[in-house]
């Protein structure tokens, strides 16, 4: 799905109005009509509801969904913020509208006229839409404030009051409704997948308002947000007369003493992954670990007891992952130079990889092209230099994917893939369970097994992580987000495949 800027959004609504054709104020009834459905399946309507419209077309959308809701003969009343008289002429179609429901409307002129809420309460906040450009200040940011300290829970329609739709760097995050749901259309904004204020949104949910389809897909976005259908279109059908040859041999360098939790999880999750072979390169110390605790991978060992050193013939393999549990020993930073040297195909590299990679920036230039790096947010800082947002880590992530031609899998809430080309693929799947020691061997091991089957970097890339996080929501939805170890995703990667084929 591509997620488009709000600019966009609004190009795409007069699209759509000047080509339907349809009138504005009738895409208005659309758009609250589809928050109106979902609000009935989805909520319990049996509490008063409290509507808080801004005077834009945002506000429109309040009011329009209030008439729905008092239709419906739910409890409800609307606070005005702002003068009507001032609205967009879409505001006051709806306003004249809902006047004649005979529901008294509230203008917040005086802010003792708020009321007090309880948790058994339901807010509305259509105050600000994706228009909004500068901080909230005044008597407005009295009402969200208000809003946030009130217990209820908060529904946004199509972005929390506040919330700029892509870059929140200048913003006071502090200033933002803090929703529950946002009820968002047609397509996620940036912001919502971006730390800096992607809290505020809750649990978002895009509702299609049948904006031009054409329109929409001649649009030249940069950002993108996979879903399972993406996935699903992805995956190859192992074949009948296939066999282990088919599907490649995958080289894990990992381990150090100490660390060999993180070799048996890599190339463990490798093996549950589909790769047809797998090797593990471990140090002598990890010799006899691997071959119990894996039995399935093989085994080469370093010249070095207790971590990697030495060199294989690299090019025997489909493809080669180092970095997990490796240390920071300077004979194996000559092993991780040698492989960057001599290895004729991309590389996955991750964890003391990219540690290692850090402590020199002249490596970065012999990483092969293409090859896939997975730093979490703090190893990214190390490897490209500290960014002071979010925001500014993504535009870093973008610029280092097409400086190096590679591709960087920044992990987070929603694990960021950054293509050589500048685009960028936000993950839909997973949540905190995944928030454990070993989660990023693991995919490194599903990551490089991908590879090694035949998939090219950017299908290895997003498959890797959207499985690894979708057996996260498996094991949530068993056990409601209790913790979940990296053995447990390891377990769940069957389930996974299963779940989108």
């Amino acid at each position: 799905m591509k997620i488009l800027k709000a600019s966009e959004i609004r190009q795409a609504d007069q699209f759509t109005i000047l080509h339907e054709p349809i009138a504005s104020i009738d895409l208005m009834e659309r758009a609250s009509g589809v928050c109106f459905d979902w609000l009935k399946s989805n909520l319990n309507l049996d509490k008063t509801i409290y509507v808080y419209c801004g005077i834009g077309n945002n506000g429109g959308d309040g009011l329009a969904l209030a008439r729905m809701l008092s239709n419906a003969s739910c409890d409800i009343f609307v606070y005005c913020v702002g003068n009507p008289e001032n609205g967009s002429e879409d505001f006051k179609i709806n306003f004249e509208r809902w006047k004649q429901t005979n529901h008294n409307t509230t203008l917040l002129s005086s802010l003792d006229k708020l009321p007090i809420h309880t948790k058994n309460h339901l807010i509305i906040d259509a105050i600000f839409g994706t228009g909004l450009t500068r901080k909230v200040e005044g008597d407005t940011l009295k009402v969200i404030k208000h809003i946030n300290e009130s217990g209820a829970e908060v529904i946004s329609i199509d972005l929390p009051s506040g919330m700029y739709a892509e870059d929140n760097t200048s913003n006071d995050t502090d200033n933002i409704v803090q929703a529950n749901h946002t009820l968002t259309f047609q397509s996620p904004k940036l912001a919502f997948l971006i730390s800096d204020a992607g809290e505020k949104v809750g649990s978002f949910h895009v509702l299609d308002i049948g904006l031009d389809r054409l329109f929409i897909d001649s649009c030249e976005s940069q950002f993108f947000y996979t879903q399972e259908e993406d996935i699903s279109s992805m995956l190859h059908p192992r074949e009948r007369f296939s066999h282990k040859g088919t599907f490649g041999h995958t080289l894990m360098i990992t381990g150090s003493k100490g660390k060999m939790g993180a070799a048996i999880l890599a190339s463990k999750s490798a093996v549950k992954m589909g790769s047809g072979l797998v090797t593990a390169f471990v140090p002598e110390c990890g010799y006899s670990i691997i071959q119990e605790v894996v039995p399935e991978a093989m085994c080469r060992t370093s010249r070095d007891m207790d971590f990697i050193s030495g060199e294989l013939d690299w090019n025997l393999y489909s493809s080669i992952a180092i970095g997990p549990g490796i240390g920071m020993n300077e004979l194996t930073k000559n092993t991780l130079i040698h492989l960057l040297k001599n290895y004729t195909k991309s590389i996955v590299l991750d964890a003391d990889a990219l540690n290692l990679l850090s402590s020199d920036s002249d490596l970065l230039k012999l990483i092969p092209e293409n090859s896939i790096l997975t730093p979490h947010p703090k190893e990214f800082d190390r490897l490209f230099g500290p960014s002071s947002t979010a925001y500014n880590r993504l535009m870093k992530q973008i610029e280092m994917a097409q400086k190096l031609h590679i591709f960087v899998v920044l992990k987070g809430a929603f694990t960021s893939v950054a293509t050589p080309e500048g685009s960028v693929y936000f993950n839909s799947s997973g949540n905190p369970s995944l928030s454990t020691g070993g989660s990023g061997d693991v995919l490194t091991g599903m990551i490089s097994s991908l590879l090694s089957q035949g998939y090219s970097n950017l299908e290895s890339a997003l498959i890797g992580v959207y499985l690894h996080g979708l057996t996260a929501d498996l094991w949530s939805s068993q056990f409601n987000e209790a913790p979940m170890t990296a053995g447990n995703i390891i377990d769940n990667i069957p389930a996974a495949y299963k779940a989108i084929n």
